[in-house]
């Protein structure tokens, strides 16, 4: 019903156009312009004749059904799948409701938060790897498209990635994401390598078959490393296991697996 009624008033305006363009030729005609030489009639006298003829008015007319008629029909940007479609046939649609959800399986978009401080440590185009909770073998990798420059409470960061899929991520999952980026010139030791003695943070080395004790201080890290800015040295030698009950000079015997 709706196109019909669009249809129909397009081709009421047209006939109003057609009209009222016959009227601004009778109207030059009457001030003893030819038709063959549209470019000879002086501005002025153009102006006059198609307000007089409702020209003006009728084109207007045409121009807006026809603009109605062609945004109709709603087109996505891109191809993809429908989601959340609740409006059935032949409903009125509320221009206040979403329509609908359309997804680009191919690529996908990831929501995540970072906090105020760590802000300064991420930028656009960053590069991400993305690991679904559900399925953590299925990880995929992307990069940081926006970062909303407003900080919210608590001092959390809103933060999107766009994603490729993989063909096993569906919109909506829950996803841990890791935020990669090439820092030259740091000094990087596993994570298992660092032990907690009285609240501080100590790194054993290997000297002569014996450990070391370090105090050490860490800067950046994820999920597998800590970068070291104090307490060690490139070169040194780390124990990264059975460390969590080792006292300083004590005797180590390297086993080889």
């Amino acid at each position: 019903m709706a196109t019909f009624r669009l249809t129909n008033t397009k081709e009421q305006a047209k006939a109003s156009l057609e009209q009222a363009r016959l009227e601004l030729q009778d109207v030059l005609i009457g001030q003893g312009y030819p038709l063959d030489n549209p470019s000879g009639v002086p501005e002025e006298i153009l102006t006059l004749a198609r307000t007089k003829s409702g020209y003006d008015q009728a084109l207007a007319k045409y121009e807006l059904a026809v603009y109605e008629e062609e945004n109709a029909t709603l087109t996505a940007p891109f191809d993809g799948v429908v989601a959340n479609l609740f409006t059935k046939q032949h409903n009125k649609a509320s221009a206040s409701e979403i329509f609908c959800t359309i997804i680009d399986p191919n690529s996908m978009e990831a929501n995540f938060t970072v906090l105020e401080s760590e802000l300064p440590l991420i930028k656009q185009g960053d590069k991400v790897e993305i690991i679904p909770f559900s399925m953590p073998e299925n990880k995929t990798d992307g990069y940081i498209t926006e970062i909303n420059p407003v900080i919210q409470e608590n001092g959390i960061v809103q933060v999107k990635a766009s994603v490729r899929n993989n063909g096993k991520l569906f919109e909506g999952m829950n996803i841990r994401v890791s935020v990669q980026r090439m820092l030259p010139n740091q000094l990087v030791v596993p994570k298992e390598a660092v032990v907690l003695r009285s609240g501080k943070q100590v790194v054993f080395t290997l000297v002569n078959q014996k450990a070391y004790w370090n105090y050490a201080q860490s800067h950046l890290e994820n999920s597998s490393s800590y970068t070291i800015t104090e307490g060690l040295k490139e070169g040194d030698i780390i124990i990264t296991s059975g460390n969590i009950n080792l006292a300083h000079e004590t005797p180590v015997q390297i086993i080889e697996n």
